[in-house]
C-alpha cells in the first residue's frame, strides 16, 4: 500500500514502454497534476486505488506516440479531483469498470481524441456522481471518429440516481 500526499507533479507516472504493471490499493492525494498518469503505456492494471484532491484528474490515460492500449481500470474511487478519469489521444481497448467518480469539480469521465487513430474504449458498471462544477454533466465525450461505449453505468445527479439512458 502506497500513500502519497502532497506532491507537485503526478502521484504515479507510467511513461512510454511502462507496460504490464499492476497498481493496486494505493491512496494518492493532493498531487499537483494527476494521481495516476499513463502516457503511451499499455496492458496495465490499475485497481482498488483511492485518488482524491488532485489538481488534474484522479487517473489520466494519454496516448501521443505509440498509444496507451488495453489498460484495465477497475474498482478505483476518484473523488474531489478536477476530473475523475481523463482519457485522451491515441489509444484502443481500455476498459473502465466498477469505478466511482464522485463529486469531481468538472466531469466524472472526460474522453477526448486527437486525430483519427483512436479506437474503442469501454466504460461499464461505473458509478458517476456529478460534482458542483457540472451538476448536469457526468461525462464529456468529444470523440468524433470512433466508438466509445458507455453501458450499465449508474448515474447520480442532485442526489437522484438512475441507470435510464433516456434520463441521462
Amino acid at each position: 500500500v502506497l500513500s502519497l500526499l502532497p506532491l507537485s507533479g503526478q502521484g504515479i507516472n507510467l511513461g512510454t514502454g511502462a507496460d504490464r504493471n499492476v497498481m493496486r490499493s494505493n491512496t494518492l492525494e493532493t498531487s499537483g497534476l494527476s494521481g495516476i498518469s499513463l502516457l503511451d503505456a499499455s496492458s496495465n492494471t490499475i485497481e482498488l486505488n483511492v485518488l482524491q484532491g488532485n489538481a488534474s484528474a484522479g487517473i489520466t490515460i494519454t496516448g501521443i506516440g505509440v498509444g496507451s492500449d488495453l489498460n484495465v481500470i477497475r474498482g478505483n474511487i476518484s473523488r474531489r479531483n478536477n476530473t475523475g478519469f481523463a482519457v485522451s489521444g491515441v489509444r484502443s481497448g481500455n476498459i473502465f469498470t466498477q469505478n466511482t467518480a464522485d463529486s469531481n469539480a468538472s466531469y466524472g469521465f472526460t474522453v477526448a481524441a486527437s486525430g483519427a487513430a483512436v479506437s474503442s474504449d469501454t466504460f461499464q458498471k461505473n458509478v458517476i456522481v456529478t460534482g458542483t462544477g457540472r451538476p448536469d454533466s457526468g461525462v464529456s465525450n468529444t470523440v468524433l471518429v470512433s466508438k466509445v461505449e458507455f453501458t450499465r453505468n449508474f448515474w447520480m445527479r442532485g442526489g437522484v440516481g438512475t441507470t435510464d439512458s433516456g434520463v441521462i
